[in-house]
């Protein structure tokens, strides 16, 4: 009978700690795939930023 119980206490300790890691590295994926698209996005602002000016210029001359 104590074996059921340790086999239960066990299997659910283990289990969640493997869950808890588990949602943690999907999170830090996440926020890493995030941060390299922002990152991609304000690269790509500032290259049509340098475009509207570049051609402001042109077309003032």
């Amino acid at each position: 009978m104590k074996w059921a119980y340790f086999r239960i206490i066990s299997g659910t300790l283990i289990g969640g700690a493997l869950g808890y890691y588990l949602k943690y590295k999907i999170e830090v994926h996440y926020k890493e795939k995030m941060r390299e698209r922002l990152l991609s996005y304000n690269r790509e602002m500032k290259k049509g930023e340098t475009m509207d000016d570049t051609s402001e210029l042109l077309s003032d001359s």
